[in-house]
């Protein structure tokens, strides 16, 4: 996938990963000083969405600012913060847009959200880098809250489920779990025993 998205966007970065990632935007917190930034430990000074990688799966990431998806004009054009995959296989993709907000400003900012995690997975999809068969998640985050999972704010099950059938899962959260190069889990959300 690396090879694709490189040739679609030749000045996009990509990095590898094979351990735990803590995925931040400090664009709020810094009136836009700083954007997104990828730790490996993670940060005392900004809540931050977790990819816990117990299994050490290697995986890419690749970060968009405003430049990343131009149209015909130039001009900027909606995208989520970045775009995660297996190096290995093309088992899934993870598209993760985060939002920092008060709990009265979640709807109006998951259905920002969705309208950027949408976008930026048909870019993907339009420039042959992701196929209609491969699994995509769509993760919003809303790291200063834990009142999880967040898609139920704005979707109702039937529409998730729909979403299902085209290996689509729209999901709201603040961490996942690489389990393979072909599965993630959501450990914040399943049930304990």
């Amino acid at each position: 996938m690396k090879t694709k998205l490189l040739a679609a966007y030749p000045y996009h970065v990509v990095s590898s990963y094979t351990s735990d990632l803590y995925i931040v935007d400090y664009t709020k917190q810094t009136a836009s000083a700083r954007s997104v930034k990828l730790f490996t430990t993670k940060p005392i000074d900004i809540d931050s969405f977790h990819i816990s990688n117990p299994s050490k799966v290697s995986f890419e990431n690749s970060i968009f600012d405003k430049y990343s998806f131009l149209d015909a004009e130039g001009k900027s054009q909606t995208q989520c913060e970045c775009v995660c995959f297996p190096t290995v296989t093309q088992g899934w993709v993870l598209f993760l847009e985060l939002k920092y907000s008060k709990y009265e400003n979640a709807v109006k900012n998951l259905n920002k959200a969705k309208k950027q995690l949408f976008a930026t997975m048909d870019y993907f999809k339009s420039k042959g880098i992701v196929s209609g068969s491969q699994l995509c998640y769509l993760v919003a985050s809303l790291p200063q809250q834990s009142n999880f999972p967040f898609e139920g704010f704005i979707m109702t099950p039937h529409e998730i489920t729909e979403l299902k059938k085209k290996n689509i899962i729209f999901i709201g959260i603040n961490d996942l779990r690489i389990i393979s190069d072909t599965k993630i889990d959501f450990p914040s959300i399943l049930p304990t025993s």
